[in-house]
């Protein structure tokens, strides 16, 4: 489904793009690190890299309370979700004039991720929202058989 392209150096390390995603132009640069290749094949992680980069755009629209932080809850663990909503009342709150209030879409611009064992994945990303740029961290769980948002925090 990808286009993987990988080091030979560096077996555990493969990179992708990941095609109109969000209306980012050209793509997404996602890259993922893998401590034991063997915890996770590149075709999974690949998929939970992508599920991050949903989470955080679909999170950053509960922060900007154009979501209800409800609509996370089979991916989001309760505490994340609160915390969410918590963002989005100081942002409310502030009143500023800003992108991050407004109904402009996420845009995501990137994603490093690494798999740490085959049940955690952490990861950083990129996106736009207007002009401004926003970075976020994430970390998802593997709970049964999903993976499930334990941390997510924006900057």
């Amino acid at each position: 489904m990808y286009d993987f392209k990988q080091d030979p150096e560096h077996e555990g390390e493969f990179s992708f793009i990941l095609p109109g995603c969000y209306g980012a132009p050209g793509g997404v640069r996602v890259r993922v690190n893998r401590l034991v290749p063997s915890d996770l094949s590149m075709q999974e992680s690949a998929d939970v890299a992508v599920r991050a980069f949903q989470l955080v755009c679909l999170a950053s629209d509960v922060a900007r309370g154009r979501l209800s932080g409800r609509s996370l809850d089979r991916n989001v663990t309760e505490k994340g979700i609160s915390r969410l909503e918590f963002m989005a009342k100081l942002l409310r709150l502030s009143r500023k004039d800003s992108p991050l209030h407004g109904n402009l879409p996420p845009v995501p611009l990137y994603l490093y991720g690494t798999v740490l064992n085959p049940d955690h994945f952490d990861a950083c990303a990129g996106l736009t929202i207007g002009k401004e740029i926003y970075q976020s961290s994430i970390v998802l769980r593997r709970w049964g058989s999903r993976w499930v948002c334990t941390f997510l925090d924006f900057g």
